[in-house]
């Protein structure tokens, strides 16, 4: 009987082995080829916007460096903070501008070493026309005249105080730099695109942890040298599970910063029943003021004390913006907006009464949970809360995240080149644009540099340089193009741009060499740009050596063993 009974549940473990396990393999076999296929074509498709986003952020570290190192040979006065006068900047606003509504706020950006102007925001009521009521949308009727409410945004000079020009800023390579990483200088829809690239991202990042799950620990310390496929797939594994939290973080702050207004619709008719004023009120990303207004005008020298005693509250933060509510009354309210960028909790906000300097409300950097999040992944997604040693550190990840790029789409187009069931021409044309927007795109900003440093000065560097950067892809796309070898193109490109990364930093030498010294200001700045393109120089020729090396060796493959 026991022998039947084992006779019985032996035939039933064959069958379960041969119905359902190989089945399971079956399926897991399809699942990984599926999760292989969509991280690869994924990856592909928006490596283009995703090395734009990551070279030119990693860059972007040392946004005000590279302003001041820009500066050190077009140099303008340093601005000295005991110099800023707030007062007059107010005073002129209150000299130009007589139209500007009471429900209304001016809002004053402080000059900074990185941006050395006075940034003013208002809006101001125009009478126009009957006849514009039906053409402009903005247009309303107000006490018997048909009004509009036109934006004001002009730039002072912090000594003379005199309006210039918004496109004076000749120390515009940083500045691109950041609006190239935040939006693709494609405003709100590059915001968007870059949203949703860091949305796709994360997908990408999910799938690859999926897709090596089991080889994670055994395969992290493997790097074999001896085979091309092997080496590449264990470099790519390598940075990217080295640089996992970093870059999970940057998908995750990247969607919250690009797609946070479509995520802010939902919740606020979710939760708000569609009241979005309260829900950025409640958020902390704006308050309700009430303003007593006296009839009588402000005087301009009060907003100077209402400064200094907002300093003295948070002696290690400094005063960056000023929001004045009810401009040009007596009962005034005047928000202070003060910034510490070497801390998580980066900014705090007080608001006085300008008639006697008293609190109105305040905002510390921890009274509210999400402003404080929030202030919390901006000093992550940024680096600024851990000085020049943090964006070291992360300028170091930010070139792994390049080379995960580059070298997914290698494995990726190597690949597809062995695949003989598809449109050559076709395929040449992916090869060519994504190479482009790879190892094309550190051409762009090796050779903006050198732009900036050797383009004669009667040249508008905010004219020139997007041409420089646009057309190094576009030459990168058709060399591409016309060489038809991933790995060649891409030993080529890179090359090339590891010499252009270190013509700044040899032709700064030189000049050193022969007694141009920079000036005190500017020596740390100098020397941080020129140590972060040596940094890039060295990422560049690195890749250059490995994949020469590579070379001879023709098969690859995307799957892992």
């Amino acid at each position: 009987m026991v022998a039947q009974q084992l006779f019985y549940i032996r035939v039933a473990g064959l069958l379960w082995i041969t119905i359902f396990d190989r089945g399971y393999a079956k399926m897991k076999t399809q699942t990984s080829k599926n999760l292989i296929d969509a991280h690869g074509w994924l990856g592909v498709i928006i490596s283009g916007v995703l090395m734009i986003v990551f070279a030119c952020g990693t860059a972007s570290f040392f946004r005000d460096n590279i302003v001041n190192w820009d500066k050190h040979y077009n140099p303008e006065k340093v601005i000295e903070k005991d110099e800023l006068n707030i007062a007059g900047v107010v005073q002129y606003v209150q000299d130009n501008y007589s139209n500007i509504p009471n429900d209304h706020s001016v809002f004053i950006s402080m000059p900074k070493d990185t941006f050395p102007y006075y940034r003013i925001h208002l809006e101001v009521e125009k009478e126009v026309d009957e006849s514009e009521l039906g053409k402009n949308k903005h247009a309303e009727v107000v006490n018997g005249r048909t009004i509009i409410h036109e934006q004001v945004n002009e730039y002072l000079d912090p000594y003379t105080l005199s309006p210039i020009d918004e496109n004076a800023d000749n120390h515009y390579l940083g500045h691109m730099f950041y609006k190239l990483h935040i939006n693709l200088k494609l405003g709100a829809i590059g915001a968007y695109i870059v949203g949703f690239v860091s949305l796709f991202f994360f997908v990408i990042l999910i799938s690859g942890v999926l897709i090596h799950f089991k080889r994670i620990v055994s395969r992290f310390y493997m790097y074999r040298l001896n085979k091309s496929r092997s080496t590449y797939l264990d470099g790519h594994n390598l940075i990217g599970i080295t640089t996992l939290p970093y870059t999970v973080m940057y998908a995750l702050t990247g969607i919250l910063f690009n797609l946070g207004i479509i995520f802010q619709a939902g919740f606020g008719y979710a939760v708000f029943n569609g009241d979005i004023e309260e829900l950025t009120h409640t958020a902390g990303f704006s308050e309700n003021i009430d303003v007593d207004f006296t009839g009588k005008p402000m005087l301009a020298e009060k907003v100077t004390r209402v400064q200094e005693l907002a300093e003295e509250r948070y002696p290690d933060y400094q005063a960056a913006h000023f929001n004045i509510h009810g401009f040009n009354d007596q009962g005034a309210i005047v928000s202070v907006i003060l910034d510490d960028r070497h801390q998580f909790l980066s900014r705090a906000r007080v608001n006085y009464h300008l008639e006697d300097a008293s609190i109105y409300s305040e905002a510390t950097p921890t009274s509210n949970e999400f402003m404080s999040t929030y202030n919390t992944l901006e000093a992550l997604h940024f680096g600024w809360f851990g000085g020049i040693t943090g964006q070291v550190i992360f300028f170091i990840l930010g070139l792994g995240c390049c080379y995960l790029i580059l070298s997914g789409n290698l494995i990726w187009l190597e690949t597809r080149e062995k695949k003989r069931k598809q449109s050559q021409l076709s395929l040449r044309f992916v090869k060519a644009m994504t190479l482009a927007l790879s190892s094309g795109v550190l051409i762009a900003i090796a050779l903006s540099f050198v732009a900036t440093r050797l383009m004669p000065d009667q040249f508008a560097r905010i004219d020139i340089l997007p041409y420089v950067f646009h057309g190094s892809w576009i030459a990168a796309m058709l060399h591409g193009f016309i060489v038809n070898r991933a790995r060649l193109v891409m030993v080529y490109q890179l090359g090339l741009a590891t010499v252009l990364f270190l013509v700044c930093p040899i032709y700064d030498a030189a000049l050193y060499l022969q007694g141009d010294f920079p000036e005190h200001a500017y020596l740390k700045d100098v020397a941080i740009v020129n140590i972060s393109l040596l940094l890039f120089a060295l990422f560049c020729g690195l890749m250059v050596a490995s994949k020469r090396g590579e070379s001879a060796v023709k098969e690859t493959s995307f799957v892992t063993e």
